[in-house]
């Protein structure tokens, strides 16, 4: 099982706003900086701008990855189980979830 998705790919980063240092910006890789008309944030796109959450803003920013390890989950857990692919789909899972609780 393949999971096909249409978002900004990975990965995302949170930075402190550059105008008030209580609020998070979400940025995102952009292929296409410098062209005219598309840079928005420098080399980076904006996903978010100004969260008042730092958690929310590392939340938002795991979601590309949310996205692979929950397809790898799925894709390791079927039946007859294959130990090693599941291993590593939960490894990749809880280190997800540590980078989501600031503590990876």
């Amino acid at each position: 099982m393949t999971t096909t998705t249409q978002h900004t790919p990975g990965p995302w980063t949170v930075r402190r706003d550059v105008l008030n240092r209580e609020l998070f910006d979400v940025l995102a890789p952009n292929d296409d900086a410098g062209k005219q008309g598309v840079s928005y944030s420098g080399e980076h796109l904006m996903v978010a701008h100004q969260l008042d959450s730092e958690a929310d803003a590392r939340l938002i920013a795991a979601a590309p990855e949310m996205v692979t390890a929950l397809a790898a989950l799925t894709e390791a857990a079927t039946y007859p189980w294959d130990h090693e692919p599941l291993t590593t789909a939960l490894d990749t899972a809880r280190a997800l979830l540590a980078k989501i609780e600031g503590k990876g």
